[in-house]
């Protein structure tokens, strides 16, 4: 078990200070489950369901696209602490992985967005790109669940979550899977607005 390095708060959203603290904290549990693919298709309606992690990476993943946009690599400025936070994820073992609507095509240029404003200077962390016509988000973030547990995740809308949040009726309607929100699910602001 590894000691947890210490949280940087300075300047740091209230969102990512959770999913960060968070994130630290069920990385070296052995109890960790994955937040990941917790609704259920056949009944978005029922309660959310974990999977145990067993041997898997502990990992986060951030939603690049602010709100239903999708990324612009060409962004400047990170959020303030942020980078700081990664870095300790990092150092606890935790895999950092990125997603957005952006074709694997623009994976050069991503990366290079992330190593510019120092939220992956080293051009480690996972991207979660769409591979052609007809693949989803949702899609790339299930291929994930099979590689790494992930303990925590990133995102401006609930969308950025479960695509079930984009096909309810009334988009204000509390579901069960709500309560992951604070609890390994964090509503941030875009990484790099």
């Amino acid at each position: 078990c590894r000691a947890s390095p210490p949280i940087p708060v300075a300047g740091k959203s209230a969102g990512y200070l959770g999913l960060t603290s968070y994130a630290l904290s069920r990385a070296s549990s052995p109890e960790s489950d994955s937040v990941l693919d917790v609704i259920d298709a056949n009944d978005p309606l029922g309660s959310p369901r974990r999977a145990q992690c067993g041997k898997l990476q502990p990992a986060v993943l951030i939603d690049l696209d602010p709100e239903l946009e999708v990324f612009n690599p060409a962004a400047a400025a990170p959020q303030p602490g942020l980078a700081e936070a990664l870095s300790a994820l990092r150092a606890a073992g935790i895999t950092v992985m990125w997603t957005s609507a952006l074709q694997v095509e623009q994976a050069e240029k991503v990366a290079a967005a992330l190593a510019r404003t120092g939220l992956d200077p080293s051009k480690t962390d996972r991207l979660l790109l769409l591979k052609g016509p007809g693949d989803r988000k949702q899609a790339r973030r299930l291929s994930a669940a099979r590689n790494w547990c992930v303990v925590a995740m990133a995102g401006d809308r609930r969308g950025d979550f479960d695509e079930a949040f984009d096909y309810l009726r009334d988009p204000d309607t509390k579901i069960p899977a709500d309560a992951l929100f604070g609890d390994g699910w964090f509503i941030t602001p875009p990484p790099l607005p």
